[in-house]
């Protein structure tokens, strides 16, 4: 009789793994971190600038120009990478902020890759003279990353350690139940 609860026991522990397991899968999929590099951000076609601030929310960059000029308009270069608006990707400018929503895959590894430019064009008269081009950051621009975190796995939306102890617990509730049969 004792063998008998022993083994009820142990598969009803085997099934309560698995059910945690699976549950767990369900409501809290693990988090994967994305880092996203900043775009090549200039003002008055003029790199680098401190005056336009980089934030990324989700598959959106937020740009916001924060000099004392005032801004007359945004220049990207998203439609020479092939990307098309209203398709993979759409613009809204509020005041002083640019907002792009990169719609696509593609558009989405070009936002996370920070291979574009945005440049904020302002009522000040652009001094050419010391231009630099967006082609060529200097290597302290290299490191300026920002973090994205996206609750769910990129490639199943599933966290990976929980099919295997459900698993492991079903492989323990078999072999308790093969025990017991071999045994009668």
């Amino acid at each position: 009789m004792r063998k008998i609860i022993s083994a009820i026991s142990l598969i009803a522990i085997a099934v309560m793994l698995f059910t945690v397991s699976v549950s767990a899968n369900i409501i809290s999929p693990t988090a994967s971190t994305i880092h996203i590099k900043d775009p090549y951000m200039m003002e008055n076609h003029h790199y680098p600038t401190d005056h336009v601030i980089f934030t990324p929310e989700g598959n959106k960059g937020i740009f916001t120009y924060i000099g004392e000029d005032n801004i007359e308009y945004w220049i990207h270069n998203l439609d020479e990478l092939s990307l098309v608006e209203n398709v993979d990707f759409t613009i809204t400018q509020k005041d002083d902020k640019l907002i792009i929503e990169f719609l696509t895959q593609k558009a989405e590894q070009i936002f996370e890759s920070g291979d574009y430019i945005i440049d904020a064009i302002t009522d000040k008269l652009p001094d050419t003279s010391t231009t630099t081009s967006p082609i060529q950051p200097s290597s302290s621009d290299q490191s300026n990353t920002s973090k994205k975190t996206d609750p769910v796995s990129p490639d199943t939306g599933s966290s990976s350690a929980a099919p295997i102890s459900g698993l492991v617990a079903l492989a323990g509730a078999g072999a308790v139940v093969l025990l017991l049969s071999k045994r009668k």
